[in-house]
């Protein structure tokens, strides 16, 4: 059986104590001379109290023959357990007293769930695509599940990747209501967590008294996890931007639920490794560059949009790869660190105040072309809301080469590192 040890946890006193009054009232209540015995409800009950082991009571029941031995030797006890600690504190800052907890005291986040829209099996093609990832990363309803607990690991939970106002939800099992998180900010990106009302499944009997649904799955207790940090929306119509600040990267964010006694319940931990900025707005590829560098950025490749892994040209040896995990197919599928497309999904109208992503976006990826007398190389962009790459026949920054530098404008997504 598996226990969680939440630390700097003491027993309430006063709990201590009115278990401890309830008993004497009891046994005050019945005849004093008539040998009472407790029942299992009462034993459980205070097991879950104090949280001591079942054999522990099991123990006083048969050692005491009466209730008031019972009441006297449990209220001993409990005292000591309520002091101990407490005494313990005096002669050191550093305390490391803990309650072993069974699991279902405290949730356990099992889900990092972003938008779910190409999460599936979708026909928006005419054609059926998946875009779910392999089961041990990707659940098709609930998003990524958690991989790692361990501080040294967090790098392989979602996210890897972000921008301004891009959100995902932790997904709770058990009971994880009321926490405090505090934001949690490094190299100017801000993690801010909020409850949601509700549960993560809007379906089945909804109690309004606790403001949660229930159905036969359960309830799941939901935060949502905001990121904030530079954007380039400002700056989207001016072709020759301004620098924006640069995240230092990659960054490692611990997120940590308390109780209102300030004792940690739950943490969640994931590494940023790439920062995106983005504009709607298009144009030809060495106009795009230009906006991105001139923003402090780069020109994102193939690899840092999409893990599509069936396109035409895909060359490893120059370089023309989607992110990995590959998929099997011409589009992304979710998975975490194979690019940032494929982990936030399909942006749309899913994101509000994101910066905006066109359809089509520019990749700083190339392969030769035979262009004639002109000087053309072919270049590579991908339709975001799939993850497809697309292979452009040309592109060209001479302004008299009109089928390749005027027909072919597409937006851009910028990236830092």
């Amino acid at each position: 059986m598996y226990y969680h040890i939440t630390k700097h946890q003491t027993p309430n006193t006063k709990h201590c104590q009115s278990y401890a009054l309830n008993l004497l009232q009891f046994y005050h209540s019945r005849n004093h001379t008539q040998l009472l015995f407790l029942s299992p409800n009462p034993i459980e009950s205070l097991a879950l109290s104090v949280q001591l082991p079942s054999r522990i009571l099991l123990i006083f029941k048969l050692l005491s023959r009466s209730l008031l031995v019972f009441a006297i030797s449990f209220t001993l006890l409990l005292s000591f357990l309520c002091s101990a600690p407490v005494l313990a504190g005096q002669n050191s800052n550093n305390r490391g007293d803990a309650i072993i907890l069974p699991p279902s005291k405290w949730g356990e986040v099992k889900f990092a769930k972003p938008n779910m829209k190409k999460g599936y099996t979708e026909y928006s093609t005419g054609r059926p695509q998946e875009f779910f990832g392999p089961p041990n990363i990707w659940h098709k309803d609930r998003g990524f599940l958690l991989q790692s607990t361990d501080p040294a690991s967090y790098h392989l939970n979602f996210p890897t990747t972000g921008a301004n106002n891009l959100f995902f939800d932790l997904v709770i099992e058990g009971d994880a209501t009321d926490l405090i998180w505090t934001p949690v900010t490094h190299a100017g990106i801000t993690a801010t967590v909020t409850p949601l009302t509700g549960c993560d499944y809007n379906q089945g009997q909804y109690d309004t008294s606790r403001n949660r649904y229930y159905n036969h799955e359960g309830c799941f207790v939901v935060y949502r996890v905001k990121l904030t940090g530079p954007s380039a929306i400002a700056q989207g119509n001016n072709d020759i931007p301004a620098p924006i600040a640069k995240p230092n990267l990659p960054q490692t964010f611990e997120l940590v639920g308390k109780d209102s006694g300030g004792n940690e319940i739950i943490k969640y931990g994931f590494q940023l490794r790439q920062w995106f900025v983005s504009r709607a707005k298009w144009s030809v590829y060495s106009e795009q560059l230009a906006w991105c560098n001139g923003l402090g950025y780069r020109m994102p490749q193939i690899k840092d949009l999409t893990n599509a892994g069936n396109f035409f040209y895909r060359d490893e040896a120059l370089g023309n790869v989607g992110g990995t995990p590959s998929s099997n197919s011409s589009n992304y599928t979710r998975v975490i660190g194979g690019g940032f497309l494929g982990e936030w999904g399909d942006f749309g109208k899913y994101y509000p105040g994101v910066d905006p992503i066109s359809g089509y976006v520019w990749t700083s990826n190339t392969r030769p072309y035979d262009g004639g007398s002109r000087s053309r190389i072919s270049r590579f962009a991908i339709l975001s809301w799939l993850g497809e790459v697309d292979h452009q026949p040309c592109d060209s920054s001479d302004p008299s080469d009109f089928f390749c530098h005027n027909y072919y404008h597409y937006g851009v997504v910028c990236v830092t590192p």
